[in-house]
């Protein structure tokens, strides 16, 4: 997730990580406290193959990796039954904020929409990169 290596519209590649059915939470320590100007983190949609974007992606911020602050939560956006696969990076802008650790949650949407092929089977998550700045 911090190799440096972006996913493409393959998610069958390698540079993705996925998750079915569940929330997917990252704590990064960045080793040291340090002023964060934007947080990233990429994602990719193929509701054919029961992958979807999170319903929403907060960014929190630590000194200790003890006790969060919530900095930004920005919405999924994409529309789900989109046929052709989609790539986004949900990106906030936190200038000012200094920190050591930095948790990325994602959202799932938990189980495929009723008019998926896979209405009600788990719906899975691909992330490929979260980006400090």
């Amino acid at each position: 997730l911090v190799d440096g290596i972006r996913g493409g519209e393959d998610f069958r590649t390698g540079a993705w990580l996925g998750f079915e059915g569940v929330d997917f939470e990252a704590v990064l320590d960045l080793g040291s406290a340090r002023r964060i100007g934007s947080i990233t983190a990429g994602f990719i949609q193929d509701q054919r193959s029961w992958i979807f974007m999170p319903s929403s992606v907060e960014f929190f911020v630590s000194a200790d990796g003890e006790n969060f602050e919530p900095v930004s939560t920005l919405e999924g956006g994409v529309p789900a039954d989109r046929e052709a696969p989609v790539l986004k990076d949900f990106k906030a802008s936190v200038p000012g904020i200094d920190g050591r650790f930095v948790k990325v949650l994602a959202r799932s949407i938990g189980e495929c929409p009723a008019w998926h092929a896979g209405a009600g089977g788990k719906a899975w998550i691909f992330v490929d990169e979260i980006i400090v700045e």
